[in-house]
C-alpha cells in the first residue's frame, strides 16, 4: 500500500508517480481537447513548490558551506540552514496535525468490541452506538431507511465517530453527515465503507482518516433508494472530463428533487464542478468503455486514487495507506464485502 493524502499537505507522498503523472499525464486518460493534467492540477502545482524550495535551500547551504570553510566564525550558520533543511524533509514526511493513528485504533477496538457485544445480546442495538464518556460514536452495518440518528446529537464536540458500512439509503446517510458535521467530529474509516458510506460519511466532517486496510468504493445508485424508476445514460459532465456513465430518473418528475438534495449535501464539502458520484478519468473511461461493449450497466464500483481528493473534496482526507494493486482490492473486497461486485482499482 502506498501513503495518502491530508486536504493538499502530505506524508510520506509518492513524489515518483506524482512526477511521472505530471510529464506525462495518467495514463489511459486522454480527453480530446483537455489536458491530460486536469486532475494533477493541485499535486503538479504541489511538487513544483516542493522543487523549487528545495532547490533554493540546496543553493543556500552549498553557499554556507563554501563559506564557513573560508570564514571559520560563521560555520554556525552553515549547521543552522542544515538544521532547517533536515527540518523542512522531516516535516514534508511528518503526520499531519491531529492525525493520532493510536487513538483512532483505540476507538475502532471499542466498536469492534462493542459489536461483538450487541451480536451476543438478544436485542439489536442497532449501528450506532455511542462509548460511555460520548467521546467514540460507533457506525456498523448498513444505513437503514428507519435509521434513528438521535444518538448522535449526544456525541462530544470534536469526538470520533468510526465506521464501516456497505451502504444504503441516502437520505439518513446525509442527516447523519450532517449531525457528525456540527459536533465537528473526526471521521475514522475501518475495514470498508462502500456505496453510500464513501459518497456521504466520507466526506461527513471537516476531516477524515482512513486506516491502513480499509476498503473504499464507489458506485452509481441501483435504483432502490428514489420512488422514480431510473435509467442509465451517459452525460457530459461540467468538469469536461469526457462523457460519464450515471443513472438518474426516467422521467423529469423526482429529478430535481434528487439533484437538489445532492447539491445542498455537496455545496460545502466538494471542489465545484462536482458531479455525483465522483470518479476519475481513468475509472469514467473504463465504465463507459464496459458499458458500450456489453449495453449493460452492471454494477460496477470504483477506488479513486487519494491524489485527486483535493480536486473533488473539500473534507481533508487521510489515507494512512492506498491499495497498490487491483488483486489487492479483490482481496479486501472479497474478505470484507462477502460478494462479488466489480470493483475497479484507480491506480
Amino acid at each position: 500500500m502506498t501513503a495518502g493524502t491530508y486536504g493538499g499537505a502530505t506524508f510520506g507522498w509518492p513524489w515518483g508517480q506524482t512526477l511521472k503523472d505530471c510529464l506525462t499525464g495518467p495514463s489511459a486518460e486522454v480527453v480530446p481537447g483537455r489536458s491530460q493534467l486536469v486532475d494533477m492540477e493541485i499535486p503538479c502545482k504541489m511538487l513544483s513548490y516542493f522543487m523549487i524550495l528545495h532547490l533554493i535551500c540546496g543553493a543556500v547551504i552549498i553557499g554556507a558551506w563554501r563559506e564557513a570553510f573560508v570564514r571559520p566564525k560563521i560555520r554556525w550558520t552553515a549547521f543552522l540552514v542544515i538544521l532547517l533543511q533536515m527540518c523542512s524533509l522531516r516535516l514534508v514526511h511528518a503526520e499531519p496535525d491531529g492525525f493520532d493513528k493510536d487513538s483512532f485504533y483505540r476507538a475502532v477496538r471499542y466498536c469492534r468490541q462493542n459489536a461483538l457485544r450487541g451480536l451476543g445480546s438478544m436485542s439489536s442495538p442497532g449501528p450506532l452506538s455511542l462509548s460511555p464518556d460520548k467521546r467514540i460514536l460507533c457506525f456498523d452495518g448498513p444505513i437503514a431507511a428507519n435509521l434513528n440518528v438521535s444518538l448522535a446529537r449526544s456525541l462530544a464536540e470534536g469526538g470520533l465517530f468510526v465506521v464501516r458500512s456497505n451502504g444504503g439509503i441516502a437520505a439518513p446517510a446525509i442527516e447523519l453527515s450532517d449531525i457528525i458535521r456540527d459536533r465537528r467530529a473526526k471521521v475514522v474509516v475501518y475495514d470498508y465503507c462502500y456505496s453510500a458510506c464513501a459518497l456521504f460519511f466520507l466526506v461527513a466532517s471537516y476531516e477524515t482518516y482512513v486506516l491502513r486496510g480499509a476498503l473504499v468504493a464507489w458506485h452509481n445508485t441501483p435504483g432502490i433508494d428514489t420512488a422514480p424508476p431510473l435509467c442509465t445514460f451517459l452525460v457530459d459532465p461540467h468538469d469536461g472530463g469526457g462523457p460519464k456513465l450515471q443513472r438518474g430518473p426516467c422521467i423529469e418528475d423526482g429529478g430535481d428533487v434528487i439533484s437538489g438534495m445532492f447539491q445542498e449535501f455537496f455545496k460545502d464539502r466538494a471542489v465545484s464542478p462536482f458531479q455525483v458520484p465522483p470518479d476519475s478519468r481513468y475509472v469514467r473511461r473504463r465504465l463507459v468503455a464496459m458499458y458500450a461493449d456489453s449495453g449493460v450497466d452492471r454494477d460496477i464500483a470504483w477506488t479513486i486514487h487519494p491524489r485527486y481528493y483535493p480536486g473533488l473534496f473539500k473534507t481533508k482526507i487521510v489515507y494512512e495507506a492506498y491499495p497498490e494493486s487491483q488483486s489487492e482490492v479483490d482481496d479486501m473486497a472479497a474478505a470484507w464485502l462477502g460478494w462479488k461486485t466489480k470493483i475497479i482499482y484507480d491506480p
